[in-house]
């Protein structure tokens, strides 16, 4: 009797020995770095299975034993759920790390940028030519995406979409919607907007936040530097006050579409439209560009001193004059001596 006691647990230790030996064999195998030097992506669609899925491995020239993986599997993740979405195996993780992002349905980020001073069309365009976002149709804009009510109400039902993004990074992943990402964009400008138009300066000239929003447009087009934004906007509201045009040449361009080439002529000063702002007082009809945080501030913080005129310098900077005759000597200064030096000191001539 003792012997078979004796017998019996002998064969129990030896079993409880192969099992810790097999553990412990799977445990190093799910843990050990695959030891691959770059990164790999992977996209599960909806219906994939654990097979579909070692079979990307293989055509990724990534060596998996595919039963160890299914056992591993059984034994350290019994809960395991495939999801659908893009992951990302990063050089040196393992297998764990790999289907802990996986269960936990963690997929890859990508990111869609919208750029300062950009128009609506251009923005479509980007949008268009990322092909990890669904395909763009822009027949479909009126009807699968619509702006927020503050922003039909505040247009007075005269739907224009320049403007109302948000120049910002967004994150997204891929089969996301491109009108996912305009709305999240647009409903942060709406949100940017209300907030700045809580905290603006009292007596400004502006019937409410999309006039501001326009005048922020046009900010962000005449100048890309921060410390000028304030400056510009102070010169452009007084203009507003004392009834002056704005005379800005962003507007013209921007009503010129696509006749714009490169350079404004006298022609195109003179010739009326509701974008010229030589020809026309008060603000355009809807802004010229998507205009960033910073301009949007300072649409509603000018800083108003008694300047009346500024001129590009050539440099991305302005100079800033009191009266129109400091103005004529800063455009001959830097729009015509200037541009004349710069021809004379061509290696061209």
């Amino acid at each position: 009797m003792s012997f078979i006691i004796r017998h019996n647990f002998k064969i129990i230790i030896f079993i409880l020995i192969l099992f810790a030996t097999l553990f412990f064999s799977l445990s190093n195998f799910w843990h050990t770095p695959l030891h691959k030097t770059k990164n790999f992506n992977f996209i599960i669609h909806n219906g994939y299975t654990i097979d579909d899925l070692l079979v990307d491995f293989d055509s990724k020239g990534i060596s998996v034993q595919k039963k160890l993986i299914k056992l591993s599997l059984a034994l350290f993740k019994p809960k395991f759920i495939l999801k659908s979405g893009e992951y990302t195996l990063v050089s040196n993780s393992s297998l764990d790390d790999f289907f802990d992002l996986i269960h936990k349905g963690v997929s890859t980020q990508h990111k869609f940028k919208f750029i300062e001073g950009a128009t609506f069309n251009q923005m479509l365009d980007l949008l268009k030519k990322n092909s990890k976002l669904q395909s763009l149709n822009e027949k479909k804009i009126t009807t699968s995406f619509i702006l927020d009510k503050k922003a039909i109400d505040v247009m007075g039902g005269d739907i224009h979409y320049e403007g109302w993004f948000l120049p910002d990074t967004y994150f997204f992943q891929r089969g996301d919607s491109w009108s996912s990402i305009l709305s999240r964009s647009h409903l942060a400008m709406i949100d940017y907007l209300n907030h700045e138009w809580r905290l603006r300066q009292s007596n400004l000239p502006y019937k409410n936040f999309y006039e501001a929003l326009i005048m922020a447009s046009i900010i962000e087009k005449e100048t890309g530097l921060n410390s000028e934004r304030k400056k510009i906007s102070g010169v452009l509201v007084k203009r507003l006050k004392v009834g002056m045009r704005l005379q800005v040449d962003p507007t013209i361009i921007y009503g010129m579409g696509d006749f714009y080439k490169g350079n404004l002529s006298k022609k195109d000063l003179l010739s009326d439209s509701k974008y010229n702002t030589y020809t026309r007082k008060g603000l355009p009809p809807t802004p010229i560009s998507l205009p960033g945080k910073s301009s949007i501030h300072a649409a509603l913080n000018p800083h108003i001193g008694s300047e009346l005129y500024f001129v590009a310098k050539g440099d991305g900077s302005h100079y800033f004059s009191k009266d129109f005759k400091e103005h004529q000597w800063a455009v001959k200064h830097f729009q015509v001596l200037k541009r004349s030096d710069q021809y004379r000191s061509s290696p061209d001539n």
